[in-house]
């Protein structure tokens, strides 16, 4: 009768390798988040743009400002901002993935190229760490020094603001709600 010895699936030192790796690119994905909502709040979250937001608002008969952050799906709806379409629109080059929905990374930040590609092109999401809402607003919303500085400036300007995660079927959504009136009506799309 012979005897099989059978090696482990798996070795204590593959697996130490193995939990190194996703640490560094859990690092990875955290920098290309913090990068590209850095972006977002510079070219997008400026005064001009709250002022229209606000006048609609004010338009429609409403008193608050509700801001949506989603990390889903590739679409960027009106009244939502994805973070994936954020890190799409950072790191690549626009004409590329406005029409061809294509990542082709920016020269600064090709050290970034594979890891940003795995993020934001569709069906390539269960190659990389996916990041929780939970994780992406305590580590790149909530730590955000630009975004602490809008909050402060809003706060001055008598807007009083409040936030947190809200659970919709199938997501989780960050909500910045900005208030500026006495009522509690609020206008959720």
């Amino acid at each position: 009768m012979i005897a099989l010895v059978k090696e482990p699936l798996i070795t204590e030192s593959e697996l130490t390798g193995l939990k190194h790796k996703l640490d560094n690119e859990k690092q990875m994905v955290l920098e290309i988040y913090k990068i590209a909502f850095e972006n977002f709040l510079r070219r997008k979250f400026t005064s001009e743009f709250l002022i229209n937001e606000i006048r609609k608002q004010m338009n429609n008969g409403f008193d608050n400002l509700p801001i949506k952050l989603v990390n889903c799906d590739i679409i960027d709806y009106r009244s939502s901002y994805n973070f994936r379409y954020m890190i799409g629109e950072t790191f690549s080059n626009s004409f590329c993935w406005l029409f061809f929905n294509r990542i082709v990374i920016k020269r600064k930040f090709w050290k970034y190229r594979k890891v940003v590609k795995k993020i934001a092109e569709p069906f390539r999401e269960d190659e990389i760490i996916q990041l929780s809402m939970e994780e992406i607003a305590e580590e790149v919303i909530y730590k955000s020094e630009f975004f602490q500085k809008i909050i402060k400036d809003l706060e001055k300007a008598s807007i009083r603001v409040g936030g947190g995660i809200h659970s919709r079927p199938g997501e989780k959504v960050f909500i910045l709600l900005l208030k500026w009136g006495e009522g509690n009506e609020t206008n959720e799309e």
